[in-house]
């Protein structure tokens, strides 16, 4: 769809970056259920 190489390449990185991040988020909430690691008491909302 992108004929410049170096565009779709860095469209590429960015699209797997940011399903990467979706992913951790969800584990992170995982992860503070299970309580591997403590809220943040610093945060207003839960």
């Amino acid at each position: 769809m992108i004929e410049n190489d170096i565009c779709s390449g860095i469209i590429g990185v960015l699209g797997f970056c940011l399903l990467w991040s979706i992913h951790e988020l969800k584990k992170q909430t995982e992860r503070v259920k299970k309580g591997w690691f403590p809220k943040n008491p610093k945060r207003k909302n839960s």
